[in-house]
């Protein structure tokens, strides 16, 4: 003996089955059977426009941007830090070492090699006295 209740009948609200003129295991009938697909689903907002829809990538990418500022900036942030400190450890360490390594002799030749470049530097930074100078085209005065 066939159980006299559709399958179909559990799914349907009462309602529904009541207002059907069909039984109710006709009600529901697939795409095959009306030779129509059913509507795909929706996956996001439609637009009547390219440029309704364009304006709405922009609002979305102004927002994404505006809330993704503050952690690039925090990312660049840390990053010149750690660069700066590295090279400044770098600098500091190397220099450091290698004045522990090397012997005293060149240690000395290397303070006086600065202290003579740094001499010669500030010579050529200070004007010489300045000679009296002809004017323009004129010759030379000679003694």
């Amino acid at each position: 003996m066939t159980d006299p209740t559709p399958i179909d009948a559990e799914v349907l609200p009462p309602e529904a089955a009541a207002a059907s003129t069909h039984g109710a295991g006709d009600f529901h009938q697939t795409a095959h059977e009306t030779g129509t697909p059913p509507p795909p689903p929706q996956s996001g907002p439609s637009y009547t426009s390219f440029g309704q829809a364009f304006r709405a990538a922009a609002a979305d990418a102004r927002k994404a941007a505006t809330e993704a500022a503050p952690k690039i900036k925090t990312t660049f942030a840390q990053a010149g830090y750690d660069i700066s400190y590295a090279a400044g450890f770098t600098a500091v360490f190397g220099i450091t070492l290698l004045r522990e390594l090397l012997p005293n002799p060149l240690k000395q030749g290397f303070a006086e090699g600065a202290d003579q470049g740094r001499a010669a530097a500030e010579s050529m930074a200070t004007p010489a006295p300045a000679a009296a100078e002809a004017p323009f085209g004129a010759a030379p005065a000679t003694a």
